[in-house]
């Protein structure tokens, strides 16, 4: 799925199992599912489930980066860092 879910983009269900089979893709679906998240959070920004999404193909791309000491895409980290001051997923 390349695409933002157009019915029901709030749903739990949906963006578990689509995080679900991303982080089996590992971080060749990085960018693809960052980009599924930011078009999901340009139409709603309080879309807590794409941010959940968001923030965890975020962890994935950091710790892969550090292993291969390779910088970490500013991208990345913007949001990363927008969703700790903005949203609270504790």
């Amino acid at each position: 799925m390349s695409a933002p879910p157009q019915k029901n983009a709030k749903n739990y269900q949906l963006w578990n199992h689509r995080r679900k089979c991303a982080l089996a893709l590992g971080p060749v679906a990085a960018d693809r599912e960052l980009s599924v998240a930011d078009q999901a959070l340009a139409e709603d920004e309080k879309n807590y489930h794409a941010w959940a999404h968001r923030q965890a193909i975020v962890k994935v791309c950091v710790c892969v980066c550090a292993c291969m000491c390779v910088c970490v895409c500013v991208r990345y980290v913007e949001g990363n860092l927008w969703l700790q001051n903005h949203a609270s997923l504790k």
